[in-house]
């Protein structure tokens, strides 16, 4: 049996083994006002978010929940995925948690902004964790700062 053959038949349990971060890219078509659990109603306009988070027990799983409409409302994503669609992420392997340095790095932009205090950031000192992206032109050069100083790191 080769190794890939043994993940793939193995894919469940291995992915719920792998530690990491990672970064939605995240679609709200219309502006909202919605409920974040705790945080209460706040105002969402239009556009795109970037949303960091990290799953040190597995980060392929936590991932692919984000993309999947039916589930508990448990994190302030959940509240805000049930009106945005999840269009992209990428993945951190690494034992570390990363959340905090790619919303660091992701927030030296001027191009972004902190919408919603304490989103997502509860367990941490972050502003949030929820970044709102002003023009979806300013994506690609963003995410290609982000990779260039992560992998230097």
């Amino acid at each position: 049996m080769t190794l890939v053959s043994y993940l793939t038949d193995r894919k469940d349990e291995v992915a719920g083994m792998m530690k990491g971060s990672y970064l939605l890219l995240i679609s709200l078509g219309t502006d909202q006002d919605i409920e974040v659990g705790r945080l209460g109603k706040r105002h969402f306009p239009s556009g795109t978010y970037l949303y960091c988070g990290s799953a040190l027990n597995g980060v392929i799983s936590r991932v692919g929940r984000h993309f999947d409409s039916r589930k508990k409302l448990h994190w302030h994503i959940d509240y805000l995925l049930q009106e945005a669609e999840v269009y992209g992420a990428l993945i951190f392997l690494d034992e570390r948690r990363l959340e905090c340095r790619i919303r660091s790095i992701l927030s030296q932009d001027g191009s972004v902004t902190i919408l919603v205090k304490g989103f997502g950031s509860s367990d941490c000192s972050c502003l949030g964790h929820l970044l709102y992206l002003a023009d979806e032109e300013y994506l690609e050069p963003l995410i290609k700062r982000l990779l260039e100083t992560i992998s230097s790191d």
